[in-house]
Parts: C-alpha cells; structure tokens; sequence
C-alpha cells in the first residue's frame, strides 16, 4: 500500500507474516461456509489494510475507526469497493454503532482490544458476540507475551498485552470457545525488537506526552521510518517471497509464549 509521499506502508516483517496467517485463515473459513459471500465489520479498521485482505477474497462489509484521518485513508484505499456497494467507513466507535438485525459472519479486530480497558474489553465482546451470527467468528489479533511490554505499547496507548490464557478467560467469561489460535511473528520479530525499540524512541517517542485516549486515536496512522514506512526499494526485501521461510517458522513455533502476536478465532459456546 502506497502512502502519498511515495514510500510504501505495511510491509514490516511482523505485517507480511500476520497478513499472510490471515489470508490462509480466512480461506479456510471461508470454505467451512461453502463458499458463499461472507459479511464482516472490521473494529478499529485504520487505514483499511485488514479491510481490503477481506473484501479481495469477496466479502462485504464495513469498517470502523475513532480516527477521521485513518478514515479517509480508508476510503481512498478502498474507493473501489465503496462505490460498488460491497463496503462502508464508519467514523464511530463500535460500541455505539447500532447495526441493525442482520447478523455479520465475522467480526475481525487487529490491534484494537490491547487498547481498552478491562471493563470495556468486557463491553466490546458482549457486542461482538451479540452482532455474530450463530455460526459467526470472533477474529482478533492482539500484542502478545507479556514481558515484552516495552516502549511500542506505551506510545500507542495500549492497556496491556496478551497470553494465550487470556482468551481462555474472555471465553469463560463471555460462553465463548477457542476455534483456533495461534502465536505469530516468533522468533523473527523477537530478534528485530531492539531495532524496532530504537526506532520508535526516536521518531514516536513525543508521543508519550499525550493521553492514552489519543495515542490510541493516533495508532492507526503511525510514521517511523522503517517501523511503519519503508522507501520503495525495501520490496525487494521484505515481500512474501523472502518472508515465507519466517512464515513457516511462526507456524512451527505457533504455541511458544514469546510470540509478539497472538492470533485468535472465537464462537459462540
């Protein structure tokens, strides 16, 4: 995805590997449906990345986020979709949008519940699991291992990062069950975290100034150089090609409890 400077978003390491998780994921769901269109909301949407991976494999649906600015990069990006009738920006908060009757297959929130508190963490998957249908999926990729909190998390506004167990404790709490969960990015984001640590401490860290409220609003739409944005040529580096050893590593290592990513598929108990 190409930002207006010219320089390209979204090809990070830990980006490429959880979005081709996704996809392989997604597919799989999509044939246990047979195949037909599937509807999604995608919480806290961003820019639009995670929206555009669902509606190109011919899903419908909609996108949400606090942020006016992600917003419109959301729309621009999936102008296309928009004016076919097959997707919609929402500048609200997902909590207060009313959705009507008509029940979404899947509802998919990427980095958004590590920045709520407990008690709306709570909120947000009594909703969720109230706008799914019965079959429906609860997709979540969320910051994970704990004892990584580092200075990422306190610049973008995060309450916390996640374990495996803690969607064990959101499914007893909510009659939830575990379809499918999986820990990504490990070990190459491990061995980049330093590098990303420093990137961030020099091109975000102003940030911490501000209120947790607004680094959350401002976490869709980050500029570090080389953390978020990378020049053109970096394609040649970091693509799906030479990622995909790294792809089979996280797959390997999907259970191990440093993973920086946890990857999870929730149903109704």
């Amino acid at each position: 995805m190409n930002d207006s400077t010219g320089e390209l978003e979204e090809i990070a390491p830990g980006n490429i590997l959880q979005q081709m998780y996704l996809k392989h994921r997604l597919r799989k769901l999509i044939q246990e449906k047979g195949g037909r269109t599937l509807r999604f909301c995608d919480n806290g949407a961003g820019k639009g990345a995670i929206s555009r991976i669902l509606l190109e494999l011919g899903m419908e649906g909609i996108g949400s986020d606090l942020e006016a600015s992600s917003c419109l990069k959301n729309k621009k990006l999936n102008d296309d979709y928009i004016k076919d009738g097959k997707y919609d920006v929402v500048n609200e908060s997902f909590l207060t949008l009313d959705f009507g009757e008509k029940p979404f297959d899947i509802v998919i929130s990427s980095m958004d519940i590590a920045h709520l508190s407990p008690e709306n963490v709570d909120a947000y998957f009594d909703k969720f699991k109230n706008v799914i249908g019965q079959d429906g999926m609860i997709i979540s990729i969320v910051p994970g291992s704990q004892k990584h909190w580092g200075i990422e998390d306190e610049t973008v506004g995060h309450f916390k990062r996640y374990s495996f167990k803690c969607f064990q404790d959101i499914c007893e709490k909510h009659d939830l069950v575990v379809h499918h969960m999986s820990g990504l990015c490990y070990p190459i984001s491990n061995w980049l975290l330093p590098l990303s640590n420093a990137l961030i401490k020099k091109d975000d860290s102003q940030k911490l100034s501000l209120s947790k409220q607004k680094r959350t609003e401002l976490s869709g739409d980050r500029r570090v150089r080389f953390k978020n944005i990378f020049p053109r040529w970096s394609t040649f580096i970091l693509n799906k090609v030479t990622m995909y050893p790294f792809y089979i590593l996280q797959r390997i290592f999907r259970n191990h409890p440093s993973s920086l990513v946890i990857y999870s598929e929730l149903k109704r108990n």
